[in-house]
């Protein structure tokens, strides 16, 4: 049976720009970040950035496939020699208020230095609303192409998190 350890919780006390754990132990067999945010962008909705091991935005490193919704039709899109991983699914300021989207980011063996680094995420982005683009969910899988174990996370958005956003990173075992 799988051991879901907590690493670390954080909860904005005011409006941030990201949230991020370093010296992350090798000691588990995954990682996997819980997110529930909202974003200080005034629209309807924002975007994460998703980056390992202190990774600037200017690398070009990192490749991904989503598939997201905002409206009634998915739509899907790949994109390659990204600085992180992008993920549209930030709750925004004109959302119905005190709402917030939740993430989840899961790294499988996260501790390893023989492959490159794989990324699976999951986002809804909820509001009281049918209207397009004022809602949406999605999935990403992703590659940093890099042999390094992963020692630090760093999960933001465009315009920041508001307060009360909260972060929890989770060691796995046995799963």
């Amino acid at each position: 049976m799988a051991a879901f350890t907590v690493i670390d919780h954080e909860e904005a006390t005011g409006d941030i720009t990201a949230w991020s754990k370093t010296s992350i132990p090798s000691s588990y067999d995954h990682l996997l970040i819980v997110a529930s945010t909202r974003g200080q962008i005034s629209a309807y909705r924002d975007y994460y950035k998703f980056a390992l091991n202190g990774d600037a935005v200017s690398v070009t490193n990192y490749s991904f496939t989503e598939l997201e919704t905002f409206t009634s039709t998915p739509v899907s899109a790949r994109s390659t020699g990204q600085g992180y991983f992008r993920m549209d699914g930030v709750v925004g300021a004109s959302a119905l208020a005190d709402t917030f989207g939740t993430i989840k980011i899961w790294i499988p063996n996260y501790s390893q230095s023989a492959n490159f680094t794989q990324v699976f995420a999951q986002w809804s982005l909820p509001n009281n609303s049918t209207t397009n683009d004022q809602w949406g969910v999605g999935i990403l899988a992703g590659l940093r192409d890099q042999t390094e174990a992963i020692d630090e996370v760093s999960l933001g958005a465009g315009d920041g998190f508001v307060e009360y956003s909260t972060f929890t990173l989770y060691g796995i075992t046995g799963a």
